[in-house]
Formats: C-alpha cells, sequence, structure tokens
C-alpha cells in the first residue's frame, strides 16, 4: 500500500531533518497521500512537521531543498496585499490563516523570513487534529526584515535583508494585511503565531474584536497548560484555588498562562480577581517580579505581587515554595538538580512543567525531573521526551504540552458556527473538556493528555463541546439542521482520499533488480538526496570527475537512475539550464560560426565521434521553446546511446543549434546563455542547418545524426534534406513511432486482436503524432497485405482545431495523408463517439485531456481500450495511469512517454504502466547504424526495430501491465536486439561492413564499451 510504502520511507531517512525534508516532498507530489499518512500517524509524524523537527527547519530554512508552500507579505506589497492573498488562493476559499512576523520563532528567537517553516508547519496540524480542509488553509509569512546579524550576513537567506521594522510602517503594513484578509468575503480564523513580545499583545488586543483572531502563543499555551495543570491535579487531588505557580519567563507565553489558570481559578472558587491572580509568580531575566520593581513592562503588573524580591529561580522556590513551577524561559538546564529538589522538598507531588520548545531549549529534560524528586514528579513538557524505565521496572511517558491538542479544534469549531470572537472563556471550556478526556489509566503512567494517536477518538467530542459553548455564550451560531454536535462535526471533517492506493514514486526507493556492491556508495547517496534535480547534478559531476564511475552505475542501474539523467527530470534541467551550476559538455553551433562550422567541428576535444545527437531547442519535450536550454536534451539523450547501445561515450557528440529564442521569459532572463533574438528562420535557419550537416558528413563520413526536438516547422524538411547527405533519423518522428508501435504490437498480444483490426486515434497531429501514424500504416502494409493507401486509413487525427477530415481546407502538408472523408468533429470526445477507436494515443502535450468522458467513451466501445499517453514530461501527459485504470474500470491496456508510479488494485495486484520511452531503441538503432556503416536508416529500420523489441517482451511482463522488456533487463536484451538490427542491415543492403561476420550477437558483445572493471566507486 502506497500509505505503507512512504511510512517506511520515511523511516528509513536518517535524520529528523531529512524526514521533515521528505514529508514535505510528499505534500508537494501526493498531498492525498500526505496528510492520509500523517493523521493515522499522528503519534509518529508529528514531531516531525512540527515541534521539535520544525525548530531546526526553520532554522535552515532558506537552505531546504523544499518549495515553500505559503504566501510571503512584504513592505514592498503595501497597496496590494488584497490581489496577493486573492491571487494565492485562486478558486479556493481561505478558511484559516496562520501568520507569523519570524520575530520570536519557538525558543530560537528573531528568524525572519524562516519563520515561514512555523506558519507551514502550524497550519497542517490544523487538518489533521481537526478535520480542517487543507484546501482553505493558509500560512503567511510578514517578512519585514530581521535583527539577526547571522541572517542578514548569510548568503543564501531568502528573506528581507534589512533590519525589522517598526513603528508605524509596521502597523501600516499589518492593519492593510488584516483588512484584506476580511476583505476575503468569508468567515476566516485568523492566527498570529511567534511575533516577539513588543508585537505579540497589542496586536491581539487590536484585532479580536475585529477579526475571529487568537495568538496560540498566548492563547494556545496557555490553554494547554491549564488543561494539563486540571490533569496533573487529579493526580495530587488538590483543588485548583490552593496552587502556587511560579513561572519562570515572563513574556507573552508566561503571563498568558497566568492569566487563564486565574480565570479558571474566579470560576471554580470565591476568590476575587486579584486573589487568583496572586496564585501566579514569574521570575523573569532581571529576578522575581513583585511590587517592589519599578522596570516592569505592562503585561507584567497584574503578577506583581506584594513579596520579597529574589533574583535567581531557586530562591524564590524556596522563599514562595510553589506546588507548580512553569518553565517559559527558554534558558536549557534552567531546572536545576537543587531547584527540582527544593520543589520536591515542599510537595508531595511537585508539578514541574518546562515548557519550552524546541527540546533543546527546555528547562529540565523528563529523566532529570523523575531522578532529581525521586519519582514523584508531574511532568509535562513543550517538546517531547523519551519515556523512562523506573528502577521499579515500570515504564513512564512524559506529557506533552503540545497546543496541536487545542488550536486545531478551536479553529474548527470557530469555522463551524462562524465565530466572530473567540474569548478567554473558549479556552477555558476547552482546557476543561480536553482535562475530563484524559482517561485514568493515561494520567497513572504519567500522562496528563490522551495519546496523539488515541485524539483521533477524542477530537469530535472535543470540538463539538467548543462549538456548543460558542453557541450558547452568543459567539457563534449553530448551523440550521444541526441537531447532534457529535455528527455534525463528523460529517465536516476532512476525509483524505488516495485512490486506487497509487505508490508514489517519490515514496519508495525505485526497485532496483540488480545492484553491484561497488555502485553502492553513490547510490545510497543518491537516493538520500531531496529531489530529482539534485540527484541530476550529481550524476552529471560524477559523469565529469569520474566517467568510469558514473558508466558503471548508469549501466549496473539503468532501472533506477534513468529517469534521473533523462525523462522526465530532463525536462526540469533543461527549462533550469542557465541557471544551473553546470558546465555544458556539448557544441553549440551559432549563425556566427556559419562558414567555419567543420573547423569547429574538427577542433573538438575528441574526433573519431561515431554519433551526434543534435537539438534547435525548438520544442523540448512538451516545454516549447528552450532555446540554448535545449542543449540538455541532447547531452542528456547521448548518455543513453552508451547505456542501451554500447556506443564509446568518447565518440558521442552533444549538440545544440543555437538561433535564438521565441521565448519573452528567457530572453529577458540576465542569466541565459543562449544567442538573445528571435529565431532565426527561413533561408538563414536553412543554410546553416545544411552547413552543418554537409560539415559532419565531410568530418566523420560514417557518422549517425540524430535530430531531436525539431519544432514542426522544422522537423520534417531538414529530415528530408539530411536524409540524402548523412545517415540519419528524427527521434520524435521515427523514434516515437518505433517504441509506438513496439507498444501496439505488444498491447495486441494482451488485446488478443490483429493489427488490421484497430482503428487509431491521435491527440495531437505534430511530427510526433503523423511519424507514429505512417509507421502504422506501413505495419499494416507489410504484416497484412494492405495496400499503402488503405493503412493510412486506419488512422485519425485530432488537432488543435478538430478531426483531420477531408472537409477541412489549410492542412499542413504532412497531415493531408491522413484526411479521411468523415464527418468533422470539434474535439476529442466527439471523435472518440463518432470513430468508436480501439487505440487512443496522445501527442498533444495538452495536461488532463484524456478525460474521465473521453476514457469511459473508450472502455463503451472496447473490451480492452488502448490508451497511450505519451507527451513529456510527465506533467504533461493527457491522463495518468491511475486515471486511466479507474475511468476504465481497470480494462485499459497503458503506456505512457514518462514514468507513472505501480498501481496497486483493489484485489491487492500490483499494475506496473509501461512507459513507451524511447531510449530503448535508439541506442540500439545508433549502435547497429555505427557497427555497419549504415548509408540510410529507413522506416524498414524502424518497423523491424519494433518487431524485434515487442518479441522480446515475457508474458509475465505483459500480464503486470509492462509492455516493454525492463530497463534492468535491458543489458542483456540490447546486445540481441543490435544484432538482430545488424542483421537487418547487412541483409537489405544498408550496411557496408564488416564482411564475413557469422555470430553477430558474439562481435556486437565484443564492440560494446564496458566500463574498466576495478574502478574505485569512492569521491
Amino acid at each position: 500500500m502506497a500509505e505503507a510504502a512512504a511510512l517506511e520511507g520515511v523511516r528509513q531517512c536518517t535524520s529528523e531533518l531529512d524526514k521533515y525534508v521528505y514529508l514535505r516532498h510528499l505534500q508537494q507530489e501526493s498531498p492525498a497521500l500526505f496528510y492520509k499518512l500523517l493523521i493515522n500517524n499522528a503519534q509518529e509524524l508529528l514531531p516531525v512537521v512540527y515541534t521539535p523537527t520544525v525548530g531546526q527547519a526553520c532554522q535552515e530554512y532558506s537552505k531546504l531543498p523544499i518549495k515553500m508552500h505559503g504566501l510571503v507579505i512584504r513592505p514592498a506589497d503595501k497597496g496590494h496585499i488584497l490581489a496577493k492573498l486573492r491571487d494565492w488562493a485562486g478558486v479556493e476559499r481561505v478558511r484559516v490563516i496562520v501568520v507569523t512576523d519570524g520575530e520570536r520563532i519557538l525558543g530560537l528567537g528573531d528568524l525572519g523570513f524562516n519563520g515561514m517553516g512555523i506558519a507551514e508547519g502550524k497550519i497542517l496540524l490544523y487538518t489533521v487534529m481537526a478535520g480542517v480542509n487543507p484546501a482553505v488553509c493558509m500560512p503567511v509569512c510578514l517578512d519585514v526584515g530581521t535583527n539577526n546579524q547571522e541572517l542578514l550576513a548569510d548568503p543564501t537567506y531568502k528573506g528581507l535583508r534589512q533590519k525589522r521594522l517598526r513603528g508605524p510602517e509596521y502597523d501600516d503594513l499589518v492593519d492593510e494585511f488584516m483588512s484584506a484578509v476580511r476583505d476575503l468575503g468569508d468567515h476566516t480564523l485568523l492566527q498570529f503565531e511567534d511575533f516577539g513580545n513588543s508585537n505579540a499583545f497589542r496586536l491581539l488586543d487590536k484585532y479580536a474584536p475585529l477579526q475571529c483572531s487568537f495568538n496560540d502563543d498566548i492563547q494556545g499555551t496557555a490553554c494547554i497548560t491549564l488543561a494539563g495543570l486540571l490533569s496533573a491535579l487529579r493526580v495530587t487531588g488538590k483543588p485548583l484555588q490552593d496552587q502556587k505557580i511560579l513561572f519562570l519567563g515572563a513574556g507573552e507565553a508566561g503571563t498568558g498562562i497566568g492569566q487563564l489558570i486565574s480565570k479558571a481559578i474566579q470560576a471554580e472558587s470565591n476568590l476575587t480577581e486579584e486573589e487568583a491572580l496572586q496564585r501566579c509568580y514569574y521570575l523573569d531575566s532581571k529576578g522575581l517580579v513583585c511590587r517592589s520593581r519599578t522596570d516592569l513592562q505592562h503585561h507584567k503588573l497584574p503578577f506583581a505581587h506584594d513579596v520579597p524580591f529574589q533574583s535567581n529561580l531557586l530562591d524564590a522556590v524556596r522563599e514562595l515554595k510553589p506546588t507548580m513551577l512553569v518553565g517559559v524561559s527558554t534558558q536549557p538546564g534552567a531546572f536545576s538538580k537543587e531547584v527540582c529538589e527544593a520543589m520536591s522538598e515542599s510537595n508531595d507531588r511537585p508539578i514541574i512543567f518546562p515548557l519550552s520548545n524546541p527540546t533543546s531549549k527546555a528547562e529540565c529534560t523528563y529523566e532529570e525531573a523523575f531522578s532529581w524528586t525521586n519519582g514523584k514528579v508531574v511532568f509535562a513538557s513543550g517538546s517531547p521526551f523519551d519515556s523512562l524505565k523506573a528502577p521499579d521496572g515500570k515504564i513512564y511517558f512524559p506529557a506533552q504540552a503540545n497546543n496541536a491538542y487545542v488550536f486545531g479544534p478551536i479553529g474548527m469549531a470557530a469555522l463551524l458556527t462562524h465565530c466572530h470572537q473567540i474569548t478567554d472563556e473558549v479556552f477555558l471550556q476547552a482546557a476543561k473538556v480536553l482535562a475530563d478526556l484524559t482517561p485514568e489509566s493515561t494520567l497513572e503512567s504519567g500522562m496528563l493528555f490522551p495519546s496523539i494517536s488515541d485524539m483521533k477518538g477524542m477530537v469530535v467530542p472535543l470540538i463539538a463541546g467548543i462549538a456548543d459553548f460558542m453557541v450558547k455564550s452568543n459567539l457563534g451560531k449553530r448551523p440550521g439542521g444541526v441537531s447532534k454536535w457529535e455528527d455534525h462535526v463528523k460529517a465536516q471533517m476532512y476525509q483524505p482520499k488516495v485512490y486506487g492506493r497509487a505508490l508514489s514514486v517519490k515514496v519508495a526507493p525505485t526497485p532496483v533488480p540488480e545492484v553491484h556492491h561497488e555502485d553502492m556508495q553513490e547510490l545510497i547517496m543518491i537516493r538520500h538526496m531531496y529531489t530529482d534535480i539534485q540527484r541530476y547534478l550529481f550524476l552529471r559531476y560524477l559523469q565529469d570527475s569520474q566517467p568510469d564511475t558514473f558508466w558503471k552505475l548508469m549501466i549496473n542501474n539503468a532501472q533506477e537512475l534513468l529517469p534521473y539523467v533523462y525523462t522526465p527530470t530532463v525536462g526540469e534541467a533543461c527549462e533550469k539550464y542557465s541557471n544551473l551550476p553546470i558546465k555544458t559538455r556539448g557544441l553549440y553551433i551559432r549563425e556566427e560560426d556559419s562558414g567555419k562550422i567543420l573547423e569547429k567541428l574538427k577542433a573538438w576535444r575528441h574526433q573519431d565521434i561515431q554519433v551526434i545527437v543534435v537539438t534547435d531547442g525548438e520544442r523540448i519535450l512538451g516545454l516549447g521553446d528552450l532555446g540554448a536550454g535545449g542543449m540538455g536534451i541532447s547531452e542528456g539523450k547521448i548518455i543513453l546511446y552508451t547505456v542501451f547501445g554500447g556506443v564509446d561515450p568518447k565518440r558521442c557528440l552533444p549538440v545544440c543549434i543555437d538561433v535564438g529564442t521565441n521565448k519573452e521569459s528567457l530572453l529577458q532572463d540576465a542569466e541565459y546563455i543562449g544567442v538573445k533574438h528571435k529565431r532565426l528562420r527561413g533561408e538563414k535557419y536553412d543554410a546553416l542547418v545544411d552547413e552543418l550537416v554537409h560539415a559532419v558528413k565531410e568530418w566523420q563520413p560514417h557518422l549517425l545524426l540524430q535530430f531531436e526536438d525539431f519544432g514542426n516547422t522544422n522537423a520534417f524538411h531538414v529530415l528530408e534534406r539530411a536524409q540524402d547527405v548523412v545517415c540519419c533519423f528524427n527521434d520524435d518522428i521515427q523514434g516515437t513511432a518505433c517504441i509506438t508501435l513496439t507498444g501496439l504490437l505488444s498491447a495486441l498480444r494482451v488485446t488478443g486482436k490483429k493489427l488490421d483490426e484497430q482503428r487509431i486515434l491521435f491527440l495531437g497531429a505534430g511530427e510526433a503524432g503523423t511519424g507514429i501514424g505512417k509507421l502504422i500504416a506501413l505495419a499494416i502494409n507489410q504484416t497484412c497485405g494492405v495496400p499503402m493507401e488503405e493503412a493510412m486509413k486506419f488512422c485519425f487525427y485530432v488537432d488543435s482545431k478538430g478531426l483531420v477530415c477531408k472537409s477541412r481546407t489549410g492542412l499542413q502538408h504532412h497531415k493531408l495523408p491522413f484526411a479521411h472523408d468523415v464527418p468533422f468533429q470539434p474535439d476529442l470526445l466527439s471523435a472518440v463517439k463518432e470513430l468508436r477507436p480501439t487505440v487512443l494515443i496522445g501527442v498533444s502535450t495538452i495536461t488532463g485531456a484524456f478525460s474521465k468522458e473521453v476514457l469511459e467513451a473508450m472502455r463503451e466501445y472496447n473490451e480492452r481500450p488502448v490508451v497511450f499517453p505519451l507527451s513529456n514530461p510527465t506533467s504533461k501527459a493527457e491522463c495518468t495511469f491511475e486515471e486511466a485504470y479507474q475511468h476504465t474500470g481497470g480494462a485499459v491496456v497503458f503506456a505512457s512517454g514518462s514514468p507513472f508510479p505501480p498501481f496497486v488494485t483493489n484485489d491487492e495486484r500490483t499494475l506496473f504502466p509501461a512507459q513507451a520511452n524511447n531510449a530503448y531503441i535508439f541506442g540500439p538503432i545508433g549502435m547497429a547504424a555505427v557497427l555497419t556503416k549504415c548509408k540510410t536508416i529507413t522506416e524498414e529500420v524502424f518497423l523491424i526495430t519494433a518487431e524485434l523489441l515487442a518479441a522480446k517482451t515475457p508474458e509475465a511482463r505483459l500480464e503486470s501491465g509492462m509492455l516493454f522488456p525492463a530497463f534492468s533487463d535491458m543489458k542483456e536484451v540490447a546486445p540481441q536486439l543490435i544484432a538482430g538490427i545488424c542483421e537487418y542491415m547487412m541483409k537489405v543492403g544498408l550496411g557496408t561492413q564488416p564482411d564475413g561476420v557469422t555470430d553477430w550477437l558474439e562481435y556486437v558483445k565484443e564492440q560494446m564499451f564496458k566500463p574498466p572493471e576495478g574502478t574505485s566507486s569512492r569521491l
């Protein structure tokens, strides 16, 4: 199952921060699976996404390889903050906002922009602990600068590089932000998070009456601490009004706790407000807060009692003899052995709560408190501590006073009731309900709160109790038709749905059928990297610095590593090519080289080149015109001539014809390495390409030239002109056609149908689509005896204007052979319903074009519909494997251009989607052309290659959904495939040498490149 695989992936991470980053990537790639994993495993994973790990994540935030989920508001946004909020939200309503200005993150101080991590972490818990739909949750960071000199001096820091904004400018920015939140038009709960003392109280006081809001550090911490105290008193057997509480730390958290505890004391006794406040004492950095001090901030004055001043904590404990000691100071070790022993001397069961976060800032550990009080302590901490085995063998579990217990349920209750103000009484009620939910058995083991895992069963009554209180207190309204709060709460809670239990490719390492021990260090390093682009960069570094190691790694582990050097990762690499920290490995040809291209080739560092992959960057995968960034596709493609074709890498040359780009964002990019003008067209373009082709022929007469990702305007005529000069092919036209025909031939082994019984409908009528159609028609012609003109009628095309048919005028030349005498249809669904195709192929780069309705129609007309969404990269595919499977009731025979993850069916079968990857064929065809000094590569070569490769796919793979051999099997399959192609080339007179080869398989194996044995894999 996907969830089990994801959990195992987390557990395999070697550090808590690695786990954090892993989960961030899972959230990005598969949000439903992410939330399901968190909800079902909250006890284990909460410390990873929230405290304590989120503290380290915030400190490292600018350096982490993660995508920011939240919205940053800066002073420069003043005047259009509402527009930014609306742009971020899109079509979704915003119901919950967690906002920070990063000034006081946990106990770590001013982290500025990096505080975004706390807002993103906190917002998750509204979903995990209370069932708020994540789609309506927005984390926000007010980036107003930082006073942290280390951050200001750190070149990797992504925040505003200035001292923290203060005074009227700060207030005006917050004012506009709060007005924008109100103007969103929805009932929105806003939570203030980790603001500094100078702003926290006054912002809460200012906006609480105007906006449904609260400050979690002041009120949330107070609520969970009071809940812990109420549970602790069930252990000690003492009444609340008899408690004397001493706080170390008199900031927003500490005094907020005191205020709420005082209200609770008032509510349960006859004490006045002043008398209740006198049950709480505070020690700040200057000593005991008392009446004799004249330097007190406003929020400390209610707790300045008429007691002797004490300069330190130990003296204060000895003087006051408190029953409870609470730490909110972020001073690790402040609850010393002497302090804990003093607490034990004056109390049968001393209550000690070191609440500072993260764990490294806690005033003492559970083990210390337990040991120094001889096991008498009633304990809770802000971040988690490990369980403890007492001398008598009993296991004790330290309680964690985690705000997550309360802020989510309070928030959900506020949303359900449209609560207009969250008063202190709401927090008081929440604390009481939570304390009452804690079972006696939990208290006996040291836990003052339900376990996080038990909260799944308790959160509904908690939310219901708070919502009911809000309505009865006239703070909110009961929704119409609600008779039982608990039923209503359950109905409104978010439940993530992972359809079909799809396995995410990001979740677990790709299974590697054959792992060579000498490659393990590099493989482990690659697997531990956070993103595929990191893996791409690492492999490029390895290729440059230790080529022998690189080639061994690639050849031995192609199944795992191919997606990082080729599709889909190469697409991202091409988009970012100019910005990546890499050295170009290929050769650029530009207009300025006109007249001297042959000289440039002769000056290349390696001669005796056998294969060139050349692009002009106009149509890179499905990403469009990337100009000079297209070099990445040539560099990626050329690798596969070695991995799957055995061509010596020193005899391979990637080339990019840099003739400009029509992509404005590249032309405006200061770092773009290509020529900065509109794309060269017409005679000048043709002359430059012609010169390259003729220069290649003169330089290396028997070289194979592969054209890659040329635009439709040039791809066909460039290929046609070059075929008369050099041995060449266009992989997008002919290579894609070959691998698609291979997939179709394998698919027919599954469906049991014949090739001439098919009706094939293409979405997309560019170079790839019509190239496939021509090769399929040739296959029907040669294997079924159907005349070529009739064979063309088995293939139909839908382009951007509708169905290609005879009644349409203005069709491009390459579409005319497929303009059949059928009624025009304006869209794909209409075409499917009219034509009832057996095979649907996507080469359109229109994400989601194979809709639910289209796929259901395919299933309606076919027992086993064949669906091939071939567009690259994965993000451009016409549908996913999961969608195709679901919408055809599991009947689909599927292949895609880029990889999709496996799929577990309801009957526990694991299906593996086939990938129609050109890598299977262009390397072997290329090697065969090199070995035979092939004069030209005809369409029949691609036909024979498809037939040979389809025959190599075992029945067992067909049964599991795979239409091609495993990449890991290509070490064995590739030589056989190359040998078969060589035999054909020599038989029909395309190959010119060598003469006298009797065993082509042995000859091929001898000629294939092998990295030197004994190469060290150490970096």
